[in-house]
């Protein structure tokens, strides 16, 4: 088997049809060819090029990373893949720690900024930034009530009131101190 065979394969799954015929299925389109051995695989090849789908394993892009530490700086080479659903929850999370506007997706500088970026990357409309920004909200409530749960002693709870300056809407933090396991003080 060449080189050649090998990569093909690589797409493919080869399994025995309802007629006991070899069958050699695309992993990606699932589409079914031929698999018998004395076929070849150049059919399979050129499914490869012609195919919508992906070529090959997506092993997504190849980034370089320069790390930085006391005494020296390393660069890596390691894979990155774009996941569009991480990408949305970490925008939500950016909306949330910096305040910014639900419609800031809707933006035309912002839009092409990020499109200069991450061309991937579907901005969302300002609906589903709210509902991802509750989202994480659920999630970090869930962790928070979790560590809760397992603390030792009580927490302290203390209250802060403001008021915006740009919104005039009232706002109020509810902080908890508390000792954790290693009898550190903490806040949240």
């Amino acid at each position: 088997m060449t080189k050649i065979d090998i990569k093909v394969w690589n797409d493919f799954v080869k399994f025995e049809g309802p007629k006991g015929n070899e069958i050699a299925q695309r992993k990606h389109c699932r589409k079914e060819f031929v698999g018998a051995s004395g076929k070849g695989t150049s059919h399979l090849k050129n499914h490869l090029e012609k195919c919508n789908g992906k070529g090959g394993e997506d092993i997504g892009q190849q980034m370089l990373s320069i790390s930085k530490s006391f005494l020296e700086t390393a660069a890596i080479v390691k894979n990155h893949k774009f996941v569009q659903l991480e990408s949305r929850m970490d925008f939500a999370k950016m909306v949330i720690v910096h305040n910014y506007p639900f419609n800031m997706v809707e933006h035309e500088y912002f839009e092409i900024f990020c499109n200069g970026l991450q061309p991937m990357f579907k901005l969302v409309s300002q609906n589903t930034v709210r509902s991802n920004v509750f989202e994480v909200y659920k999630s970090e409530n869930e962790k928070f009530h979790n560590h809760l749960e397992k603390l030792p002693g009580r927490i302290t709870l203390t209250t802060n009131l403001w008021t915006s300056d740009h919104q005039d809407i009232g706002y109020i933090c509810l902080t908890s101190h508390f000792i954790d396991e290693d009898w550190e003080s903490n806040k949240k």
